[in-house]
């Protein structure tokens, strides 16, 4: 089972990161914040740094819907000028997703008339799907499930529409290399306002790999709902799932709240709606059960997530692996330096955290040492011969950024 943050495992989490973790899991349990209130008055908050953590976990939306609709922000709880700059990211993040939902509502449009079937993904159908207000949850683009039969009729849609592809990639450079996604962004001259579409689509010829997860039947398990009189086709509850999981393992912020809170909603309105035999036996088809295992112990320790009964039933950790787990990271990620956090840092985290989401040994090998993923990690272009140059040198690149920020992290020690 998952650890409970009072417990002394969480000795270095910061009384910012305590108050965030509280006000996320209130907002969906006992909505006791009287008790968050009592709290403050014994416990010093730096808001500064309190702001700061919610920038880098994504959730400065999430926390102002929060204080907003519990009636918060009469109760003088948090200064005037941190609740300035909390209103003033959430109205912009609900202008920019304004912005992303009616861009969408058009190529929605345009893909029925072309007869081309998809399915959007994350943000564009999570924050209207599972958030209470529009403005909650933060996206950047359009992300986009399609059939890989109909990549060349899409590809034509968008450059019809004004897209282009981007950095210098275009279909046939994924198709070269294999990929299964493209970047496509749009600057519209009337507002001045980007947006950027990224298309995913499904490979017959990865679904035999026990490494990847596709979603080669997602079209079949998918479901329709209603939005602003719109029908719009989502991912089923299980693949919405895996799709979440698997951003911790994708991406250099792993174990971001923005994550765990779209798993925490998930979890909340499909409680008894999600096939959890249907999620085991894809777990061990495609090596995930470590991933799912410490996804959901996350969910659960921190922010509250009803699920429990399942993990305890299928993905309860062995005592070893739990501590592990637990001290290392929550104390790699949810303490503050009085500097921001490096993305060499950040990437070391990420290879680190691989040894405990992977289910062997040579997993983690093959992904530590691919250099696409070294590149993206390291924050280096990609494909270029610098990169092709400090990729020969992976090995010692990797322990030689990990002890120069050791000896960062313990000069910068708060």
């Amino acid at each position: 089972m998952g650890i409970s943050l009072e417990t002394p495992m969480y000795s270095k989490f910061t009384n910012e990161m305590r108050l965030i973790c509280d006000l996320l899991k209130e907002e969906n349990g006992k909505k006791d914040f009287n008790g968050i209130k009592e709290k403050l008055t014994k416990n010093r908050i730096n808001w500064d740094m309190f702001l700061a953590a919610s920038e880098f976990h994504e959730i400065s939306e999430i926390l102002y819907s929060i204080f907003e609709r519990n009636s918060l922000l009469t109760m003088n709880i948090v200064p005037k000028n941190i609740i300035d700059k909390l209103e003033k990211r959430f109205y912009g993040t609900c202008i920019r997703n304004a912005r992303l939902w009616n861009e969408y509502k058009v190529l929605n449009s345009k893909l029925k008339n072309a007869e081309i079937e998809h399915i959007p993904l994350k943000g564009i159908i999570l924050s209207s799907f599972l958030y209470p207000d529009s403005g909650a949850r933060r996206m950047a683009d359009i992300d986009i499930l399609i059939k890989k039969e109909d990549i060349f009729k899409i590809n034509k849609l968008l450059i019809k529409e004004g897209y282009r592809t981007k950095h210098q990639k275009d279909l046939k450079y994924a198709i070269e290399k294999k990929e299964s996604f493209l970047e496509f962004s749009r600057l519209d001259k009337e507002s001045g306002v980007k947006f950027d579409v990224d298309l995913q689509w499904t490979d017959e010829v990865d679904a035999g790999d026990p490494n990847k997860i596709v979603l080669t039947d997602a079209f079949q398990r998918r479901n329709k709902i209603m939005i602003e009189d719109i029908d719009i086709f989502m991912l089923s509850p299980e693949d919405i799932f895996f799709n979440l999981c698997l951003h911790q393992r994708r991406f250099g912020k792993t174990i971001i709240l923005k994550y765990l809170y779209d798993m925490v909603l998930l979890l909340k309105k499909y409680e008894s709606g999600i096939n959890w035999d249907f999620v085991v036996e894809k777990c061990k088809k495609n090596k995930l059960n470590s991933l799912v295992s410490i996804t959901l112990h996350f969910a659960s320790s921190l922010l509250g997530a009803p699920c429990s009964r399942i993990i305890s039933k299928n993905y309860d950790m062995r005592p070893f692996k739990n501590k592990i787990l637990f001290y290392f990271y929550c104390n790699r990620m949810f303490r503050n330096n009085k500097r921001p956090r490096t993305s060499e840092e950040i990437g070391i985290t990420y290879i680190l955290f691989l040894f405990l989401v992977y289910n062997n040994f040579n997993e983690v090998i093959r992904n530590i040492f691919q250099k696409k993923k070294f590149a993206k990690f390291y924050r280096l272009k990609y494909p270029s011969f610098k990169t092709s140059v400090y990729f020969i040198f992976a090995p010692f690149y990797i322990f030689l950024i990990f002890l120069i920020n050791h000896i960062k992290i313990n000069k910068f020690r708060v």
